[in-house]
């Protein structure tokens, strides 16, 4: 069991040295994050990437940029990609993606503003996010009481 727990370590960091090698060389890629159930040392059925876009190349319809960017990537790592743009994503996305691994920075001081702007505007709504957890628990356990 160790053995493949070793092995799957090893290919973990092969397909992670294939993405920093392959993001860092699309320029419209400012930065961009490893997260999700890939960073956990289980088994995991794809690899979660967040990339930060130059702004002056940021589209409305980013998603056909995310699905074009995890297909050319996936024959590559041999698995399925998962791509967010952080520029278009929710806060409590974006949050949880940069509490991920940094796979390129090509801009300290950008990726460095952006985590300070996600952060704040994560732990000032975190509050509601709870309320929100804990309003919808106690509908559920209402709703379970009734049956």
């Amino acid at each position: 069991m160790k053995k493949s727990f070793l092995n799957a370590a090893v290919e973990k960091k092969k397909i992670k040295d294939i993405l920093k090698r392959e993001l860092s060389r699309r320029r419209e890629i400012v930065f961009a994050y490893l997260h999700g159930s890939f960073l956990l040392p289980v088994p995991c059925a794809d690899v979660d990437i967040a990339v930060y876009l130059d702004e002056a190349v940021l589209s409305p319809r980013h998603w056909e940029y995310e699905a074009k960017l995890a297909v050319s990537l996936e024959p590559l790592v041999g698995m399925s990609v998962d791509v967010l743009t952080l520029n278009c994503a929710s806060v409590a996305l974006r949050y949880h993606a940069t509490c991920g691994k940094v796979l390129v920075s090509k801009n300290e001081p950008a990726r460095f503003a952006f985590l300070e702007k996600t952060w704040r505007e994560y732990f000032d709504c975190q509050p509601l996010f709870k309320a929100y957890l804990n309003d919808l628990l106690d509908a559920r356990n209402i709703q379970g009481k009734a049956y």
